[in-house]
């Protein structure tokens, strides 16, 4: 695997043994960007896989990390501040940067992956794409965080679960292939940020939200909506952990060892736990049992059909329309999702 070669250099770690004087003296402190919040579940993995660096650099490489963008990096600044060094390590969503990597956010779009199974499937032509792509940022990939392949749901203040009762309202997208979507299903949507997201639904800038019951408490989603039906599967986009060129080559190779066996152990124990629905299931009967949130029956299968339709088509014109490397990605991704349904 990609980090083949690096795990020989863990015969290295005896050389992390200084005492804790020159420890001092040679420690390196890293600044990590998540643009989650913390009680999200992949921030654990995140979280998690800064720990295990600090643990095994004994004292010579500290990583800090800093949720919801607290440190002022817009969610679709991520790539330009690692580019520029002005921050050592983050979170990288592919979905975030429609402005800077246009091509790279059509890997794969919200609608066109219609079960669990093929979510988890579909990672590993993902990771490929997204690495290649932002090693031309001068940020090196040491590791993944995949999210749970979720069920995407429609919150709203008032009872929705159809197209047509969406088609009134105003919704909460968080991708511009999403709002190219929904305009052609007739529903008129934007793009706001999971951290703007409450506002937005308390002032009425929106009616409605795509997102996710399993987490949904950790925005307090429930204050200000009070319905949701279930809509789509996720299409994971893989969540890449992205150390700055500029840092990366001050490390010693011995440090690089370390925090490249780090992205490794916390891929595998995330992608462990991809196909878990047990949050889900609990969420919803913790919204049902308090009565915050009333789940309705979900969209009709035909309303999930033209989305899914609607999406399939969205995600090639606009490859084709965007260029650069997109019909290549899309033609990647799409195929594997073929290969995939075919059982090969």
């Amino acid at each position: 695997m990609w980090f083949g070669k690096a795990m020989a250099g863990l015969a290295g770690l005896a050389l992390l043994g200084a005492g804790p004087g020159e420890a001092a003296a040679q420690a390196i402190e890293w600044r990590m960007d998540v643009s989650i919040v913390q009680a999200r579940p992949e921030a654990k993995y995140l979280g998690q896989f800064a720990d295990r660096i600090n643990e095994n650099a004994r004292g010579r490489l500290k990583v800090t990390v800093f949720y919801g963008s607290s440190l002022g990096i817009g969610q679709a600044d991520t790539l330009r501040s690692l580019k520029a060094g002005s921050v050592e390590v983050a979170q990288l969503y592919a979905g975030y940067f429609g402005r800077d990597a246009p091509d790279l956010a059509l890997a794969i779009v919200q609608g066109v992956v219609l079960t669990p199974e093929e979510g988890r499937k579909i990672v590993a032509p993902l990771t490929e794409i997204y690495r290649e792509y932002y090693e031309g940022w001068n940020t090196k990939v040491v590791g993944w965080v995949t999210a749970q392949v979720y069920d995407i749901s429609v919150f709203c203040k008032q009872p929705v679960n159809s197209l047509a009762d969406l088609k009134g309202k105003k919704l909460r997208v968080w991708s511009k292939d999403q709002v190219d979507v929904f305009t052609r299903l007739g529903v008129p949507a934007q793009i706001i940020g999971q951290n703007d997201l409450y506002i937005a639904l308390q002032t009425g800038v929106v009616d409605c939200a795509l997102y996710v019951a399993a987490i949904a408490k950790t925005i307090s989603l429930q204050e200000v909506t009070k319905y949701a039906a279930y809509l789509h599967t996720y299409s994971p986009l893989p969540s890449a952990i992205g150390v700055s060129r500029r840092a990366w080559d001050k490390l010693p190779p011995d440090l690089q060892a370390v925090v490249l066996e780090a992205g490794d152990w916390v891929y595998r124990k995330a992608l462990d736990n991809i196909l878990d629905s047990g949050d889900e299931d609990k969420a919803r009967q913790e919204f049902t049992q308090a009565g915050a949130v009333k789940f309705l029956e979900p969209f009709p299968i035909a309303d999930r059909k033209a989305l899914y339709e609607a999406a399939s088509e969205v995600w090639k014109q606009s490859a084709e329309k965007v260029g650069r490397r997109a019909p290549q990605y899309y033609r990647t991704v799409s195929g594997a999702l073929e290969k995939i349904r075919q059982g090969q």
